[in-house]
């Protein structure tokens, strides 16, 4: 077993043991959408609705569970930049300089003590 799926059944464990509702009916779903449940990015109304649903005897796979978070989930603002690119005189690319922009969060740390 990974470290990962360790994880992602301790977090449903925890949260079995905070909610008796899921712990009641969470061996009926699927590992995915018990997954998907207590993922803490999942928004709190898509959870209540999950487990509503679930609780009343409605099958809720695991793109059922998906498309009820993504529903709750605030829409992503869309990425924008000003990019120059420098070229020579044959069209390859000597530099490109990102000006300004909306470019979403770093991929790379920041802080530098992390480092």
């Amino acid at each position: 077993m990974s470290w990962n799926t360790a994880d992602r059944l301790i977090k449903i464990k925890d949260f079995a043991d905070q909610n008796r509702q899921f712990g009641d009916f969470a061996g009926s779903l699927h590992k995915s959408t018990q997954y998907l449940i207590v993922e803490p990015s999942t928004p709190e109304e898509a959870r209540e609705e999950i487990l509503e649903r679930a609780a009343s005897g409605e099958p809720i796979p695991p793109s059922k569970a998906k498309a009820i978070v993504d529903r709750h989930k605030p829409p992503a603002e869309p990425l924008e930049a000003e990019v120059v690119i420098t070229t020579n005189s044959r069209g390859m690319i000597l530099k490109a300089e990102l000006l300004q922009g909306n470019y979403g969060p770093s991929p790379f740390p920041t802080d530098k003590s992390k480092l």
